[in-house]
């Protein structure tokens, strides 16, 4: 696959990804115990930002600490026993399992070609014969990353920015580094090393009026110009 030509062999280390307000729900907790992640693991929790904003600190944390995937499961997600071993078997670069929108007609939180996807669709391909379904756009709320995808990403942005305000020091409100400035500083401010973040993620809903998408939504289309294709994982719920 072209997404790992640039492989370095090194344990697993899996960033936990969860956005949160300040809560969770007690299915979250519950289902995040019994997960069975054999690996190192390292909780990233980031409370009370928009959500955009808190996945892309959360990216910023699993770069930083040299985590190999990262695994977004979002506060309001019971995640089962198998659901990341059963995501991680696949060895795609971004995976999610399948989860359910909160209103009727309760779809599938994931596209193809602009139309959502039925649920007559994932029983169909809810078979050991197809165990992944690719999409074009899906939602962030149970997902297994690549980070590499991330880095593949991040250099393409090529813009990081210090969330403090630095009008005293550089004589402008907002510090902004390259990629590679940023890969060099371990994705920390040079002036007052706070953590940088970059746009991985954007919320174009109510702000655009052209592809006017959620955060997660926006996330699937800049990876897939880079050429890397989401999948779900109808068996991972």
């Amino acid at each position: 696959m072209a997404w790992m030509l640039d492989l370095a062999e090194q344990p697993e280390k899996i960033g936990i990804g969860v956005p949160h307000m300040g809560t969770v729900a007690a299915g979250h907790s519950a289902g995040l115990r019994t997960c069975q992640i054999p690996f190192d693991i390292l909780m990233i929790m980031q409370k009370s930002m928009p959500v955009d904003l808190a996945r892309n600190l959360i990216c910023s944390q699993a770069l930083k600490n040299n985590c190999t995937r990262l695994f977004f499961i979002d506060s309001d997600i019971r995640v089962e026993t198998d659901t990341f071993i059963k995501l991680w078997q696949t060895d795609l670069p971004v995976i999610s399992a399948t989860y359910f929108e909160r209103s009727p007609p309760y779809k599938p939180v994931a596209k193809y070609n602009g139309e959502p996807l039925e649920n007559d669709l994932i029983r169909k391909y809810n078979t050991p014969v197809q165990a992944t379904l690719e999409v074009h756009e899906v939602g962030c709320g149970c997902l297994l990353l690549d980070v590499r995808v991330l880095s593949r990403l991040s250099a393409k942005i090529n813009k990081w920015q210090c969330l403090v305000d630095h009008t005293k020091d550089v004589n402008k409100q907002v510090a902004t580094y390259s990629n590679a400035q940023a890969v060099s500083q371990n994705y920390q401010c040079s002036i007052c090393h706070s953590l940088l973040v970059c746009a991985f993620f954007q919320s174009r809903n109510g702000f655009y009026e052209e592809n006017s998408v959620s955060e997660d939504y926006d996330f699937c289309q800049k990876i897939r110009n880079l050429g890397f294709q989401p999948f779900i994982c109808p068996h991972a719920v």
